[in-house]
């Protein structure tokens, strides 16, 4: 996973923010120690969570939560990775999704802790 290859998950505290289907918090699960997926959408929930069931990853939780607001505490992740494309969800949607970028943006240096990295990939699918 190139996640890890660049910036080390391994035995990490990761946020997956919009976590969607699942596909990369089930990934990220192989090295990382803790992976949260906030995810709004509560059917997404509930489909990646029965997907990661039967893969047995203990260290996967899905819950509620938006990119601008993730609810994380202070200081409490060692990485925030987003691989869903909400970027383009900021872009297409003017001057409101600017504001939710810039509130992703500050959000995100809340939670990362001294050191941390934020990865987001804007690519969707």
């Amino acid at each position: 996973m190139a996640v890890d290859r660049i910036f080390g998950c391994r035995g990490k505290i990761v946020a997956d923010v919009g976590a969607d289907t699942g596909r990369s918090p089930s990934d990220l699960a192989r090295v990382a120690s803790v992976v949260v997926g906030p995810e709004p959408w509560s059917p997404m929930r509930t489909f990646a969570a029965r997907k990661l069931g039967p893969l047995g990853s203990r260290n996967v939780a899905f819950g509620k939560g938006v990119v601008e607001r993730i609810p994380f505490p202070p200081n409490s992740a060692d990485a925030v990775v987003g691989s869903a494309g909400f970027p383009f969800w900021f872009a297409h949607a003017g001057e409101r999704g600017r504001r939710r970028g810039e509130r992703f943006l500050a959000d995100r240096e809340r939670i990362v802790r001294s050191g941390g990295h934020v990865v987001v990939d804007g690519a969707p699918g």
